[in-house]
């Protein structure tokens, strides 16, 4: 019984740390240092990969991943998180989860669509065929629900941020997908629950 009690207690103190950081980092002073610091970076991607089966680890890891969204609203921290591969492996990754987790999605999302600011990253994403730009063309996918929108909108975002370098411009229209989706986009309707709410910010 005791060490129930201790599991579910560690669980919870990690879950309200991680959430700690994610308030924290939704501060535009503390992104830079944050972001320099290995204990907190580290202590994010710990969260971050978590199992979301694991018993209460699910918003544990979507405050991680929108930490790291908020992180990389930083410009100074937009390529240091790319080239480090421990976090483009799991925004890459979370940004392709199974549909279910649409918080996880939707910030992992986010941190890849602020990140293709940064014009050599971008040009890295549209390269990793199989990895950012399978994320975007992807997540860009309309949906049916409120929360299937965040993640197209974000996605559809990246995908017009990599869109702003130059020398990649024909090869992103010659792709037919991307041609299809910035279309689709245009043309479409809000789904109906995003019609009748207020659309939150992510």
């Amino acid at each position: 019984k005791a060490a129930e009690i201790r599991t579910t207690v560690d669980r919870e103190a990690r879950q309200f740390g991680a959430c700690g950081l994610k308030n924290l980092a939704a501060n535009d002073d503390n992104r830079q240092a944050m972001w320099a610091d290995m204990k907190v970076r580290n202590a994010l991607l710990n969260c971050a990969t978590l199992d979301p089966e694991e018993t209460a680890a699910e918003e544990t890891i979507n405050c991680a991943l929108e930490a790291f969204a908020s992180l990389s609203l930083d410009p100074v921290n937009r390529g240091p998180m790319w080239f480090n591969p421990r976090v483009r492996m799991i925004l890459v990754g979370r940004a392709k989860t199974p549909v279910r987790f649409y918080d996880a999605r939707k910030h992992a999302m986010a941190a890849l669509r602020n990140m293709a600011v940064h014009k050599l990253v971008a040009k890295l994403m549209w390269l990793d065929i199989w990895g950012a730009r399978r994320a975007f063309i992807q997540g860009a996918r309309l949906g049916d629900s409120e929360e299937e929108y965040k993640v197209t909108t974000n996605a559809l975002e990246g995908l017009a941020n990599l869109a702003m370098v130059k020398c990649q411009r024909t090869a992103m229209w010659a792709d037919q997908n991307v041609k299809a989706i910035i279309l689709q986009a245009i043309a479409f309707k809000l789904p109906l629950c995003v019609q009748k709410n207020e659309i939150r910010a992510a």
